[in-house]
């Protein structure tokens, strides 16, 4: 969280204390997967953001850089980016005991679902105004905004899954070495 305080303009610094303490309230108030990811997607806005390509920060990209390095520009661009659902989630799992893996599949499952309703319904409004005069200036737009957003969620499912294959190989391999189960509790 004090990252994205230090990635962010100063003058949104408050609007991501809010976010947090947006998540926070919510897993205490009402915690469902689908508010969740409609209030993820609310606070997305709260910075200025839009579904323009052009309200895209590229400047952050380069804070506390000394070097040119396209790989952490990219993750200080999108950070950045996304710094209001970031800090909504984490003030969303801060509050809860135990998260547990069916926790993270319902709530991505239905950002996922929310997502695609949305790119649906920014597809279908540009084919059905595939004809009007400002189709690509305002509805292309967004659709490539939508599937920005899209990539991103599908991005970090892939990795959530590959770290925790990852995770059961490595307690996996260590039980074989040691000859312990790492489920079971110390009997001492």
């Amino acid at each position: 969280m004090l990252y994205l305080c230090y990635l962010v303009r100063p003058e949104t610094i408050p609007l991501l204390l809010i976010s947090f303490e947006m998540g926070c309230i919510t897993k205490r108030v009402f915690p469902t997967a689908y508010l969740y990811a409609l209030l993820c997607q609310t606070v997305f806005f709260y910075q200025g953001q839009s579904s323009n390509i052009s309200s895209i920060d590229i400047a952050i990209g380069y804070k506390g850089l000394s070097s040119y390095n396209e790989a952490f520009v990219g993750f200080q661009i999108f950070a950045n980016f996304y710094a209001a659902p970031i800090a909504f989630t984490f003030g969303y799992l801060k509050m809860s005991d135990g998260f547990k893996s069916d926790d993270w599949i319902r709530l991505l499952s239905a950002t996922l679902q929310l997502r695609s309703v949305i790119m649906f319904s920014s597809l279908a409004g540009m084919i059905s105004l595939s004809g009007h005069l400002f189709m690509f200036s305002v509805l292309a737009p967004k659709l490539i905004c939508e599937l920005l957003h899209m990539i991103s969620i599908l991005s970090l499912i892939a990795c959530l899954f590959v770290s925790s294959f990852l995770f059961q190989k490595a307690r996996f391999i260590c039980s074989l070495l040691t000859g312990y189960k790492i489920d079971q509790k110390d009997p001492s």
